[in-house]
C-alpha cells in the first residue's frame, strides 16, 4: 500500500504537470473546482509556496464568451438601504487561544482588528448558541469548565429531538466574544442569540440586563464593567431561537411545535419587561429546501403567530449555490408573504397604530460547499462573489432588514477572518464589506436587468434557468442602484462567471456622466488569504473617469464594480415612505477618501474628510486633525462660519477680548453678526459643551429652516439610557438635537453628559449632520 506521503508527492507532481500542460497548451480554462484539487494538497502541507503560485495565476484575461444585459434604473422609486445587511455571524465555537494569550486579547489579534475592516454588525448564535446559556458563562475563564447542558425547562426533558441536541458548554463565553468584536470594532451592534429550550424567563431578564444596564444603577451592569465592558452593550436585536431549537417545531408533534412557541412568547415577554425598547427577532424555519422540512416550513409559520406582537423580525438561514441564491430569496418572499397575513389576519398593530412591519433578517448565510471541500474553496473568491450575488437580490427586498455572513473566524470554513499559524488575513468577503461600505447610500432605488435581445437571452450564458436542478434557477448576474448625494449614484454590478465578460446598456431617468470605476477583483477564482502576499491579491481598485452621456459598460468576469455616476439634475434621496424616524439625517453625501492619517481608523473618519474636503475644517498639522482633543470656542466658531459662508470681513470686533489680529477674530465676529453667539466676551479658548453645542445648532437650525411640529422634549430625554446635566435651560435645546438626529453616532448607548467638553472629532461629526440638515437652505456654490 502507497503510505500517505507518498500519496501526497504523487498528488502535486501530478498537479503540477496538469498546470504547466494547461499553460503550455492553452487547452479549456481552468475552472475554479481543477483549481482547488491542485492546490489541496499543498493547503494541507501548508506548502505556501505552491499554494502561491496557483492562487496568483491570473486568468481575468480569459474571456471565452460575452453576454449582453440591459438594466432599467427608476430614480423616482426606492426603499430603506439597511446596513445591517452587513453584518458576521459569531460561532461560539471555543477560539480562546486564537485570540487570547494570559487572560488578555493578543497584540497580534488586536493589531490586526484595528486596522481590518470595522464589522458594523456582530450576530453571536450558530449551532453552539443553542446549547450555551450565555449568562452561565460570566466570570473568568480559567475557572469555567464544559459542563452538560440539561434544558431548564421541565417539558423538555422527555421530547427525543431535545435530548439528542444538548452537548457541553463551551469554555468560551459572552465576555470573551464581546472583548474579541469590540477590540475591531468599538461602535459595533450586535445580535444576540439565545437557544430557548436552556433559558429560564429569569435568564433571559438577566441576560438583557447585564448587556443593557447601566453599571451604576445596577449589579448586572456593574458585572459587566468588571469583566471589562463599562459601556452597555449597543444590542440591534435578541434573537430567540437558533436551527437546533426550531427543528423541535418544525420536526416535531405539534404539542412540541406549541412548547416551543410558547417558551418563546414567555421569553419575549420577560425581556421586554426589563426593557421595553429591546427589538426581538423570532427563529424561523430553516432548511427549508430539506426533505422533511419543506413539507411543513409554511404552516411552521402560521404557528408563530402568537410571538409576532412582540417581534420586528422573523431570521432566514440560506447556505446558497448548493441551491441557488435565487431560491432562497423566494423562500423569503413566501415568508414575507405569511408573516403579513398573519399580522392582517390577527390585526397586530405596532406602537403607531399601523400594521406591524415585520422584517426578515438573515441572521445566518454563505455559500454552502460540500464538507470534502470546505478547505479552502469557502473562504476563495469565488464565496465572495457568492456572498454579493446573494447581497445584491437581498439589498433589491424592502423587507430584508439584515444579515450576517458565517462565519467570523472557524478553521477555515466560511471564515471571513482567516487565521494560520498565528496570523490574521482578510478574507476576500471582508474586503467586499469594505467595499460595500464605502458604496451604499442610505436608499435603494427600484431598477431591473432583462434581457438586452430576447433570442440571444435564451442562450446567455449567464441565465441558468432550466439547467440541472429544477429548484435551481439561477442567473449569474445581479445588481442594484444606490445614491450618495443629491447629484451622484452608485451603481453596484455582481458578475459571478469566470470566462465571460457583459456588454451592459443602461436606462435612466436622468442624464449621468461616469465618474469613477471602481473593481473588486482577484487572479482567479480559487484566490485566497493565507499570507500577506496572497492576502493582497484580492485588490480594491479606483479609476477615476469622465463618460457624459453613459449609458453602456463592458463589465470583466468575476468581479464586483460599483460605477459611481453624478447628474446635473437633483435625485430624491428619502420619500415620506421610507423615512428612518429622524427628519434630519435623510442623506449620505460623496463619499471622500481618507484626509488625516490619526483619523483613517477613527469612528467620524467619513465625516471628519467630508468637512475638511469641502474646506470647513483643518488639522492642526497637514497630516494631523488630533480628533481626540478637546474643541475650543475659536475652533468651534471657525467651522460654523466656514459652513454657512458667513461675511468675515469686519473692521472692528464685537467682542472685548477678541482683537483684530486673532486667528478666529472674523469667525467669531461672523457667529455674533449672525445671532449665534450673542454676548460681550467671547472666551476664545474656553471648551465647548455637549450642552453649549447643542444651543448653537439649535439656533442654527431654526435660522435656516422652519420648525412647525411638536416636540415632546420630557420624552426625549427620558429616552436616554443614564444622562447628566441637562437642566430646565438646555433640556429643548438638547431634546431638538437628539431628535433630529443630529447628536446621531454620539449618543447611540443612550448615555448623554450634557456638561462634557466635546471633542475636536465629535463637535465635526455633530456640524457634518447639522450641515446634512440644512445644506439646501446654504449656497455651497
Amino acid at each position: 500500500m502507497v503510505d500517505k506521503k507518498l500519496k501526497a508527492v504523487i498528488s502535486i507532481v501530478v498537479c503540477s504537470l496538469f498546470l504547466i500542460n494547461q499553460i503550455i497548451y492553452a487547452q479549456e480554462p481552468l475552472t475554479a473546482n481543477q483549481l482547488l484539487e491542485m492546490m489541496r494538497e499543498y493547503f494541507y502541507q501548508r506548502n505556501y509556496d505552491e499554494l502561491e503560485k496557483i492562487v496568483s495565476m491570473d486568468l481575468r484575461d480569459v474571456v471565452t464568451q460575452t453576454a449582453k444585459l440591459h438594466m432599467v434604473v427608476d430614480e423616482s422609486k426606492m426603499h430603506k438601504a439597511y446596513k445591517n445587511m452587513l453584518g458576521v455571524q459569531v460561532e461560539f465555537a471555543d477560539h480562546y487561544n486564537t485570540y487570547f494569550e494570559n487572560g488578555s486579547l493578543k497584540s497580534s489579534y488586536e493589531s490586526f482588528a484595528k486596522k481590518a475592516y470595522p464589522v458594523t454588525l456582530f450576530r453571536f448564535g450558530g449551532t453552539s448558541s443553542s446549547t450555551n446559556n450565555m449568562i452561565n458563562s460570566v466570570g473568568p475563564y480559567s475557572s469555567r469548565k464544559p459542563t452538560q447542558v440539561a434544558p431548564a425547562w421541565e417539558e423538555y426533558k422527555q421530547i427525543n429531538a431535545v435530548k439528542n441536541m444538548l452537548g457541553g458548554v463551551r469554555q468560551q463565553g459572552l465576555v470573551e466574544w464581546l472583548q474579541v468584536c469590540l477590540a475591531n470594532n468599538p461602535n459595533a451592534s450586535f445580535v444576540i442569540c439565545i437557544g430557548p429550550i436552556i433559558y429560564t424567563p429569569q435568564e433571559c431578564r438577566n441576560l438583557v440586563n447585564f448587556l443593557l444596564d447601566d453599571p451604576k444603577e445596577s449589579s448586572w451592569g456593574a458585572l459587566r464593567a468588571q469583566c471589562g465592558i463599562e459601556k452597555p452593550v449597543n444590542v440591534e436585536y435578541i434573537e430567540v431561537g437558533q436551527e437546533s431549537a426550531v427543528y423541535v417545531g418544525v420536526n416535531g408533534t405539534e404539542e412540541d411545535s406549541q412548547l416551543l412557541i410558547n417558551t418563546f412568547v414567555e421569553q419575549a415577554k420577560a425581556m421586554k419587561e426589563e426593557h421595553p425598547e429591546l427589538k426581538l427577532i423570532a427563529c424561523g424555519p430553516h432548511n427549508l429546501w430539506a426533505p422533511k422540512v419543506e413539507p411543513v416550513w409554511r404552516e411552521y409559520n402560521f404557528r408563530l403567530a402568537p410571538l409576532l406582537p412582540y417581534v420586528d423580525a422573523i431570521s432566514h438561514h440560506p447556505y446558497y449555490d448548493g441551491y441557488s441564491s435565487e431560491l432562497m430569496m423566494r423562500y423569503a418572499d413566501e415568508m414575507k408573504e405569511d408573516i403579513d397575513k398573519i399580522v392582517k389576519d390577527n390585526d397586530i398593530r405596532d406602537e403607531n397604530g399601523n400594521l406591524k412591519d415585520i422584517k426578515v433578517f438573515s441572521t445566518e448565510h454563505a455559500r454552502y460547499w460540500d464538507p470534502a471541500d470546505k478547505i479552502p474553496a469557502s473562504v476563495n473568491f469565488t464565496s465572495a462573489l457568492s456572498v454579493s450575488h446573494f447581497l445584491n437580490l437581498s439589498f433589491r427586498k424592502p423587507y430584508m432588514a439584515g444579515a450576517a455572513v458565517h462565519n467570523l473566524v472557524e478553521s477555515h470554513m466560511w471564515a471571513f477572518w482567516e487565521e494560520f499559524d498565528g496570523e490574521f488575513y482578510e478574507s476576500p468577503t471582508a474586503k467586499l464589506y469594505q467595499l460595500y461600505n464605502d458604496s451604499l447610500g442610505d436608499v435603494i432605488y427600484d431598477s431591473e436587468y432583462i434581457p438586452a435581445d430576447e433570442e440571444e437571452f435564451k442562450t446567455n450564458p449567464l441565465n441558468k434557468t432550466g439547467s440541472g436542478e429544477p429548484k435551481n434557477d439561477r442567473f449569474d448576474f445581479s445588481a442594484f442602484a444606490t445614491p450618495i448625494s443629491k447629484n451622484e449614484l452608485n451603481l453596484i454590478l455582481t458578475n459571478k462567471q469566470a470566462n465571460t465578460d457583459i456588454d451592459m446598456s443602461f436606462q435612466f431617468n436622468n442624464n449621468y456622466t461616469l465618474v469613477k470605476e471602481t473593481i473588486l477583483s482577484a487572479p482567479n477564482e480559487a484566490t485566497f488569504a493565507f499570507s500577506k502576499t496572497s492576502e493582497a491579491l484580492t485588490t480594491i481598485t479606483s479609476t477615476e473617469k469622465n463618460v457624459p452621456n453613459f449609458s453602456s459598460y463592458r463589465m470583466p468576469n468575476m468581479s464586483v464594480v460599483v460605477l459611481t455616476l453624478k447628474t446635473n439634475s437633483t435625485l430624491p434621496l428619502s420619500p415620506e415612505q421610507v423615512k428612518t424616524g429622524y427628519e434630519g439625517i435623510d442623506s449620505i453625501d460623496e463619499i471622500t477618501e481618507n484626509v488625516f492619517e490619526d483619523t483613517e481608523y477613527y469612528w467620524a473618519n467619513r465625516e471628519i474628510s467630508k468637512m475638511a474636503s469641502l474646506g470647513f475644517v483643518s488639522g492642526t498639522s497637514d497630516t494631523a486633525f488630533e480628533p481626540d482633543k478637546n474643541i475650543t470656542k475659536g475652533e468651534a466658531a471657525a467651522v460654523i462660519a466656514r459652513m454657512l459662508k458667513l461675511k468675515t470681513d469686519y473692521k472692528g470686533s464685537f467682542y472685548t477680548d477678541v482683537k483684530k489680529d486673532d486667528w478666529y477674530s472674523g469667525y467669531a465676529n461672523a457667529c455674533y453678526a449672525e445671532g449665534i453667539v450673542r454676548s460681550n466676551i467671547f472666551n476664545a479658548d474656553s471648551e465647548v459643551t455637549t450642552a453649549d453645542l447643542c444651543g448653537l445648532v439649535d439656533k442654527i437650525y431654526r435660522k435656516y429652516k422652519t420648525v412647525d411640529e411638536t416636540i415632546d422634549y420630557d420624552a426625549v430625554v427620558n429616552s436616554l439610557y443614564a444622562s447628566s446635566g441637562i437642566t430646565e435651560s438646555n433640556k429643548k435645546q438638547i431634546a431638538f438635537a437628539i431628535h433630529k438626529g443630529i447628536l446621531n453616532r454620539l449618543y447611540e448607548t443612550r448615555e448623554l453628559q450634557a456638561e462634557k467638553p466635546v471633542t475636536r472629532g465629535e463637535a465635526v461629526c455633530i456640524l457634518y449632520n447639522l450641515y446634512q440638515c440644512i445644506m439646501q437652505e446654504v449656497d455651497h456654490e
